[in-house]
């Protein structure tokens, strides 16, 4: 089990990216949500691979996408806004983001080895609902903290 940290001040224009966005990315997982697809769709009782070769969207009601953040492994560990369009980097060069405490490279030493203690070797992307940020913000912490082991993810208040 793991505890990822991030800082409420770093990410404060991420979730005023997403919370703002008229339209919302949907990570893998939520592709599978029956309760982001269109309709007609779920009356086809598509099976698993049927969703899989519809990952270009089509099935989802972009309504239903809910406004948050990615969690995303791959070049360290850090979250994004899952808003359209793309949230730019205060500099203007790639995508706004901010890494988990200890897991940024050219930054933390040991980045690669603790992002796979933590979420295992695979790059992934989850999301994090906007809920998580706003209770964080309201108990009055510095830190959005999202404990992490191989079955699931829970916010830690």
């Amino acid at each position: 089990m793991a505890t990822l940290s991030f800082k409420i001040s770093d990410i404060k224009n991420m979730a005023e990216h997403a919370r703002a966005a008229k339209e919302h990315r949907a990570c893998l997982d939520q592709h599978f949500d029956e309760n982001l697809w269109k309709e007609e769709f779920k009356k086809r009782k598509v099976s698993d691979d049927e969703v899989f070769s519809e990952l270009n969207g089509s099935h989802l009601d972009g309504d239903k996408i809910p406004a948050g953040f990615w969690l995303v492994k791959d070049q360290g560990v850090y979250l994004m806004s899952n808003g359209l369009p793309v949230d730019k980097a205060p500099d203007g060069k790639g995508m706004n983001i901010s890494h988990a405490k200890g897991l940024k490279p050219g930054v933390d030493v040991d980045w690669y080895d603790a992002a796979r203690r933590a979420l295992g070797g695979d790059d992934m992307v989850c999301f994090i609902p906007l809920e998580w940020y706003d209770l964080s913000v309201e108990k009055g912490k510095r830190t959005l903290s999202i404990r992490v082991n191989k079955n699931s993810m829970s916010l830690v208040l």
